[in-house]
Formats: C-alpha cells, structure tokens, sequence
C-alpha cells in the first residue's frame, strides 16, 4: 500500500501493527487456555489497535510502537485472567 508508513495518511492502518497484533491475539488466547471464538480474532485485534494509538505518538515509528506493543498484549491478559476468574461478568452472557 504505502512503501513509507509515514507518508500514508493517518487513518491508514498499518497492515504490519495489525499483523503483529493478530497473532498476539492468538498466541494470548491460547496461553490462556481459551479458545479463541469465531469471528473474534478482528475486532480483538482492532481494539488493541486502538488502545495502541492512544499510546503510541507516532504510528510509523516502529520502535515506539513495539514498545508499546507489550503494554497492550499485558491489557488483554490482564482482562482475560480476570474475566475468566469472575465468569458471567462478559458482555456475552449465556441466555
């Protein structure tokens, strides 16, 4: 798309960030013993992203952003541990 990630436009997403962060999605998912459910792997992925952004000041700054990558792969740890000890709190909630 870009050969430059710094001269695509901001709300271009960077296929390399989302690839990274899909597969951290997987591979916490399945340290985490949880079976990753169908159709999930985008939006986790894309809200990570998000949260990325929020942290990272410069998106095509690849050292900034893989520092960063650790804090949001620790947020979704974090919220499937305790999503996993408090089960039934979920947002999908058996009915």
């Amino acid at each position: 798309m870009f050969d430059d990630a710094s001269k695509a436009p901001q709300s271009v997403i960077d296929e390399q960030i989302i690839d990274k962060l899909g597969n951290a999605v997987i591979r916490i998912y399945k340290e985490a013993g949880i079976k990753l459910p169908e159709g999930l792997l985008v939006s986790e992925a894309a809200a990570l992203y998000n949260a990325l952004t929020v942290r990272v000041a410069d998106m095509s700054d690849m050292d900034e952003v893989e520092a960063e990558l650790h804090s949001v792969e620790y947020a979704l740890k974090k919220r499937l541990k305790e999503a996993a000890s408090e089960p039934g709190t979920g947002k999908r909630e058996a009915s």
